[in-house]
């Protein structure tokens, strides 16, 4: 078992709270089957609309890294969700906490945009999906910091693997 690290006194403020609204919200983003249902739609849009394959290819390897980092590191940190010692608004999920593989994947698609004006919404909806990890207690800060950092270590991987390749990166993506 890892250590476990207690909820830092911002998390507990946040998850303290309660808005019908935002548990409904929250509550959506929450389920996997409709997150993973609503990040598949927005990126079959996206890719219909773009026709941009090498993009797509970006976003899916990037995606797909942080996703298997996030759950390689779940198992060696094997840090204890925050809902099995303080009341949550959900049910508490059975993994580990650390990272938040919900951020990790919203971080992820923000960053395969650095260098459009999608940005800055995409980067909106990942401290949304975030804070709502957050406030429904079954997440902490430290999660959401290692869910970033994971994130940022599948995308620079990503642009690694495409420069060794020598694929031509796609214009909103940042450059090493």
């Amino acid at each position: 078992m890892g250590i476990t690290i207690p909820p830092d006194s911002a998390t507990l403020l946040i998850s303290s709270l309660s808005d019908p609204t935002l548990t409904g919200v929250s509550t959506l983003l929450h389920d996997p089957y409709i997150f993973t249902f609503m990040l598949l739609s927005l990126f079959c849009l996206y890719w219909l609309a773009s026709k941009d394959t090498r993009h797509v290819a970006l976003i899916s390897c990037a995606l797909f890294l942080a996703t298997f980092l996030g759950l390689a590191i779940k198992e060696m940190a094997q840090q204890p969700r925050m809902c099995e010692a303080y009341p949550s608004k959900v049910h508490c999920p059975q993994d580990y906490s650390f990272p938040s593989l919900h951020a990790a994947a919203a971080f992820s698609i923000a960053l395969c945009f650095l260098r459009s004006r999608a940005f800055l919404p995409l980067l909106a909806i990942a401290l949304l999906v975030s804070l709502s990890r957050i406030y429904l207690g079954v997440h902490t800060f430290f999660d959401m910091a290692g869910a970033l950092g994971v994130s940022l270590v599948a995308y620079y991987a990503c642009l690694f693997a495409w420069g060794l390749l020598k694929i031509k990166l796609p214009k909103a993506a940042l450059a090493l």
